[in-house]
């Protein structure tokens, strides 16, 4: 069988299989580690609020860090901060970034986070030898989180980047990092006027009253 036409039927039987989206598919056949790509289909195919394939990495690193006492992301339907992480998941395409996965979770009840994983044509090896990204919670803010080694985590672009900046500048701080060039600074296209964070900061600050 031809080794492309191979691939293709993987990645369908993978689909068929777990009900993951294409883009997971193509992570999930080309993890690097056999063993693990094992436990992530199984987790895939046994968890219920494990569907996509960061989600099943996220759960496996937290199992090898802790393994006797993780019990895995609680995940709800609808978290306060979702409208914001999906906008700055659309905000990628005006830089020619392929965002390849995103969500959002809270694996405690008490801090909200988010992520978004890119196409790794997008990411300059050099830099990112083992891949990378992008995550956010309430505390931190925005942060880029190395895939492989010690897992690194590098503040995104602190001269520019607040918690809750607009997604423009997140998208375009990020979209630099991702390349090669860690420090962008303010952007001066005036899309920032638009965008107004009180809702979101409101929103996430009534969850944690009732958290």
């Amino acid at each position: 069988m031809p080794k492309d036409h191979a691939r293709k039927k993987a990645l369908t039987d993978l689909k068929d299989e777990l009900g993951i989206k294409h883009a997971c598919a193509i992570a999930l056949l080309d993890h690097p580690d056999i063993d693990e790509r094992r436990l992530l289909v199984e987790y895939l195919a046994e968890y219920v609020d494990i569907t996509t394939y960061r989600e099943a990495v996220d759960y496996l690193r937290q199992e090898q860090a802790n393994p006797l006492d993780y019990e895995g992301p609680t995940m709800t339907d609808q978290l306060p901060h979702d409208p914001y992480i999906s906008a700055v998941a659309e905000a990628f395409a005006a830089y020619d970034i392929t965002v390849i996965d995103g969500g959002t979770s809270t694996q405690d009840g008490e801090l909200l986070e988010g992520w978004i994983t890119f196409a790794p044509s997008n990411i300059s090896p050099d830099t990112w030898q083992h891949g990378v990204h992008l995550g956010w919670d309430q505390n931190r803010g925005w942060h880029l989180i190395e895939s492989g080694g010690g897992r690194n985590v590098h503040e995104l672009d602190p001269e520019a980047v607040l918690t809750y900046s607009s997604p423009q500048q997140v998208a375009c701080s990020a979209a630099n990092a991702l390349r090669g060039y860690l420090s962008t600074g303010p952007i001066t296209d005036g899309s920032w006027r638009t965008w107004d964070s009180r809702s979101v900061e409101a929103a996430v600050a009534a969850w944690t009253a009732d958290a």
